[in-house]
């Protein structure tokens, strides 16, 4: 497990500092995003990442945010600092704000690798799509990740006949109106880690929850795609076979299910995410396509 660092267990809290419109802003995408590295934090709020760095310094020295301990080891989370809102900060808020206190992280939290790992890969998704919203290239009209908001239910049937309800939680949904179309989005944020046995019933859940119109009773969408960003063409390749087999087991694939890597996903380069780096399971579409035409 990955624990906060002890350095954070001692907050300075006899260092004052004064608190600017973009420290709560800060703060409340600390709480919204849950954790942020310093590259992402760069990427939403300032002109370069050793500005991130001084700005997560300040804030951190008066005990306002929180660092994770990194440890030394090969995973993305490992590479540099990630960052969560404390206590003390996410009070700031609230009393700038006149608001309840938003939710933050305390030293006693423990966060594993993965969950770190898995968190940073979705959060870079959703900042793309906040990016290019700033830049008016689309609107982003709504982001969802709790698991009340995205939890839902599916039934298949057995071989014998029997059924299986199968719980189906998401990382994120959005909504984007783009070239004055709405997009209802899912996106499911593979690290590699589940059971090719577990994802084949994943997508087929899916597939049935669609059909019988779940996406508009749950969401109130018109249309919706379910995005899978992954780690390597490899498992994008396992991944897409799978969901090809998901409508009928006679592999003729559907557009329901789109796939991408996380390679392509960068907050650096965040119209990249629009260009031809998604493949769907459809048979009959086996080259890359836009995202939204």
């Amino acid at each position: 497990m990955r624990n906060i660092s002890k350095g954070n267990k001692q907050l300075a809290s006899s260092i004052s500092v004064r608190i600017t419109d973009r420290d709560l802003k800060l703060f409340e995408a600390l709480s919204s995003y849950r954790i942020l590295s310093t590259a992402q934090v760069a990427s939403l709020f300032t002109p370069s990442y050793s500005a991130a760095q001084t700005l997560l310094r300040r804030l951190h020295r008066a005990g306002l945010i929180l660092q994770l301990f990194q440890p030394i080891g090969g995973s993305k989370a490992a590479k540099e600092a990630v960052w969560a809102l404390a206590r003390k900060g996410a009070a700031e808020v609230a009393r700038a704000r006149e608001s309840p206190l938003p939710s933050h992280l305390t030293a006693k939290d423990e966060r594993s690798n993965l969950f770190i790992d898995h968190t940073l890969a979705r959060n870079d998704f959703r900042i793309c799509f906040e990016l290019l919203h700033r830049e008016g290239a689309l609107e982003l009209l709504a982001w969802k990740q709790s698991k009340d908001e995205l939890c839902c239910r599916s039934e298949l049937r057995g071989p014998y006949g029997g059924r299986n309800t199968v719980t189906l939680i998401a990382d994120g949904y959005l909504v984007v109106r783009c070239n004055n179309k709405v997009y209802y989005l899912l996106l499911e944020s593979d690290m590699g880690t589940t059971a090719l046995k577990r994802m084949d019933e994943k997508y087929r859940a899916y597939w049935t929850w669609w059909k019988n119109g779940g996406h508009r009773k749950r969401f109130g969408a018109t249309n919706i795609r379910v995005l899978t960003v992954t780690t390597s063409y490899k498992r994008m390749g396992n991944l897409q076979n799978l969901a090809k087999s998901a409508p009928d087991r006679e592999r003729n694939g559907s557009g329901l299910f789109w796939f991408s890597m996380m390679g392509y996903i960068d907050p650096n380069a965040a119209g990249e995410v629009l260009d031809r780096v998604w493949w769907t399971a459809l048979v009959k579409q086996p080259d890359a396509q836009r995202l939204f035409k």
